[in-house]
């Protein structure tokens, strides 16, 4: 076990140097997420390393992208009634998760990437009930508002922002997260008008450019 620990600790360390090459922060995620598969404790009980885990969602290299995507499996429970350590610890961590992923969908049309884009939907779909069940989790614990928020209302109008430029992948995206949602977490999205409203609305949008483009070719 105290092998194992000094491995965490090393990895942490890695993924703390910012002026690593891209190789040495990629492969360090491949070793957190081992360890994970190994024994989960190992890693969990670490929340510094999951911070950096989570800012390596935005980082420029796609590699390392899909890598700390990845590892959200470990981190966010199935079950919203056991929450990881350092979720539970760090309030505003899982907020930064879902800020994170919105920031990977929202890339160029030219950098849009099918298979970023999958595992984002799937991490994305992952933290929904969780958001809903444990708001408490995505905001500070001194933010005089934290238990007035919404996270689930502010998920889809960020997603509905996200589709409201043209660019074919970068909905499509959008449009599939929504579907995820419904299909596998109905009674978060769909026991709400106003979440519905706000996954409908792009929706509506494309569909009345699609319109007038036929009416007015050229």
């Amino acid at each position: 076990l105290a092998s194992a620990q000094e491995w965490v600790n090393r990895l942490k360390s890695l993924l703390q140097n910012t002026a690593q090459d891209w190789e040495v922060v990629y492969f360090s995620l491949i070793g957190v997420e081992k360890l994970s598969k190994l024994d989960q404790s190992l890693t969990l009980s670490d929340a510094e390393l999951w911070r950096r885990i989570v800012e390596c969602l935005i980082d420029k290299h796609p590699w390392i992208k899909l890598a700390s995507c990845r590892n959200l499996k470990f981190l966010v429970p199935v079950d919203t009634t056991s929450v990881s350590h350092p979720l539970e610890t760090c309030p505003g961590l899982l907020f930064e998760i879902v800020r994170n992923l919105c920031f990977q969908m929202n890339v160029e049309e030219e950098e849009q990437s099918e298979e970023l884009s999958a595992i984002a939907i799937k991490s994305l779909t992952l933290t929904l009930p969780l958001m809903k069940e444990r708001p408490d989790l995505c905001f500070e614990a001194d933010s005089p508002h934290a238990g007035l928020r919404d996270p689930v209302a502010w998920l889809l109008r960020r997603l509905s922002a996200i589709a409201k430029p043209k660019g074919a992948q970068r909905r499509m995206g959008v449009y599939k997260s929504f579907a995820a949602f419904c299909t596998y977490h109905p009674q978060v999205v769909l026991s709400s008008r106003a979440h519905l409203e706000l996954m409908l609305e792009p929706l509506h949008r494309s569909h009345v450019e699609a319109q007038n483009e036929i009416e007015n070719p050229g």
